[in-house]
């Protein structure tokens, strides 16, 4: 799961996504069941290429 941070934690400016739905790392892996989802990757990775933001990336894999 990918997601955008609504504000740039380097600069603290809003998004232009902002008003869209958003996600955080916190929020995302706090939804998660820790019996049923085991999270390989949760992390928050700029965005280079758009030139700010912040994108919260979570890889998550169901415990069996």
């Amino acid at each position: 799961m990918v997601g955008h941070r609504p504000v740039d934690p380097r600069n603290r400016s809003r998004d232009r996504g902002a008003g869209q739905v958003q996600v955080s790392v916190e929020a995302a892996t706090a939804a998660l069941d820790p019996r049923s989802w085991e999270v390989v990757v949760a992390e928050e990775r700029p965005r280079a290429a758009a030139g700010s933001g912040v994108d919260a990336v979570i890889r998550a894999r169901r415990v069996s």
